[in-house]
């Protein structure tokens, strides 16, 4: 299933004035401070402290509040509106619902491309959940805030986009992470249904042996994403128990291709990305920031180590340096225990350190990336024995889409 073409003036939006300045090394101190606040948000101690604090708070309250930013005819946030009155009344919550403009500036870095990313993503993931797109039509229920009034609400409780659940201190996008909210809310004591499955459990991953061979999974990541950390071993063992070919699709970060990412952002991202390695029991943090150099050296070895087959493995190991281990990558002896780890020799160090361009084929991917269109990571496309695009999607929450489609493929 391809998605219409997007003009090229929206494929390049890499400001070169923006890449010059976000491509700078950051000094050791500031790594470190960026390092540390980052961790932060993800870092399950202090996660687990904050969520017991505010989980007393609702098991006080006669009706515990489940707030909703909407933003009307915006694709995820009209799935999550038909989730929302589910929502409550199994577990017995009292709706709030406010109105919003939706993300902006700095939260929003392709805003040409996002609405038909969105409405793409939203079809293909509405029957799974049970949902319908473009459903629009009547609120189910009153809103309680105005856009002006709902996007000042939510600056106040700490994030930016729509398609937002809030309740007791904690967000929840879409219908994506409603299974992170029902879980909760069943330790809570508050499902009317506890016997029952969850309205909106995840699909699963889970794959047949053998059931993708002939097919290839092109894999779009950087590595200073966390989302691509936890993705790309799942992708891994997805394609290598299906037979599935994984071609891996390196791009530079989103801030060193000139799109600006905000602090809250960044700071939501984390923590989003800590709950979903938990989920699928895999291990986060801690957490040394690769940004800059880092990057740039793995990258300069990538035409070496593809002739030998090396880079995947390479890859892998860079980002469990970085997002499980918190190793400083930026300095000499970082990264050549990275090499040592992986078996390869520390000369490498010169020739990822010498002062040379990237590889095209790292421009190359991105091109081919918003071409599809996607501008983030992961992306992923699907493709047949031919070549030919059998659908792509953003996002690690995505792969179990691949799981679906070998479900339903009949073998050739």
């Amino acid at each position: 299933m391809s998605s219409e073409p997007i003009e090229s003036s929206q494929r390049t939006h890499a400001d070169p004035s923006r890449i010059a300045q976000s491509s700078r090394d950051p000094g050791p101190f500031r790594r470190w401070m960026m390092s540390r606040l980052l961790w932060r948000q993800a870092d399950p101690n202090r996660r687990r402290a904050l969520l017991a604090s505010q989980d007393k708070q609702l098991r006080a309250e006669a009706a515990a509040e489940l707030h909703f930013f909407h933003q009307p005819g915006e694709p995820h946030s009209e799935l999550a509106l038909q989730a929302l009155p589910k929502i409550a009344a199994r577990y017995e919550l009292k709706p709030q619902l406010h109105l919003v403009p939706g993300p902006s500036g700095a939260n929003n870095p392709e805003p040409e491309l996002l609405p038909l990313m969105a409405a793409n993503d939203a079809r293909r993931i509405a029957p799974y959940y049970g949902l319908k797109a473009d459903a629009g039509g009547d609120l189910p229920l009153s809103p309680v805030s105005q856009p002006e009034a709902g996007a000042a609400l939510q600056r106040r409780l700490g994030h930016y986009g729509s398609g937002m659940f809030y309740l007791g201190g904690v967000w929840y996008w879409g219908v994506d992470r409603l299974c992170h909210l029902e879980a909760r809310l069943r330790d809570l004591g508050f499902d009317t249904q506890p016997d029952e499955p969850f309205y909106f459990a995840r699909p699963s991953e889970q794959v047949a042996e053998g059931a993708g061979r002939g097919l290839t999974l092109e894999f779009y990541g950087s590595l200073r994403s966390p989302y691509t950390a936890i993705a790309w071993p799942r992708a891994r063992a997805l394609c290598e128990k299906s037979g599935i070919r994984l071609a891996l699709k390196p791009v530079l970060p989103m801030v060193m291709r000139g799109a600006p990412v905000s602090r809250v952002k960044g700071f939501y991202i984390f923590g989003d990305t800590a709950r979903e390695a938990e989920l699928h029991g895999q291990r986060f943090g801690p957490f040394y920031d690769p940004i800059g150099e880092p990057v740039k050296r793995a990258y300069r070895l990538l035409p070496a180590l593809r002739a030998s087959g090396q880079f995947d493995g390479f890859y892998g190991a860079f980002l469990r340096a970085a997002f499980q281990q918190g190793r400083n990558l930026s300095t000499r002896r970082g990264f050549c225990r990275l090499l040592e780890d992986c078996n390869l020799d520390k000369s490498l160090w010169q020739q990822a350190s010498a002062n040379t361009a990237m590889p095209e084929e790292i421009e190359n991917n991105r091109l081919a990336m918003y071409a599809l269109p996607s501008w983030g990571v992961p992306t992923i496309r699907l493709v047949d024995e031919r070549g030919e695009e059998l659908f792509h999607a953003f996002g690690q929450d995505r792969l179990w889409l691949v799981a679906r489609y070998l479900e339903q493929r009949v073998p050739s």
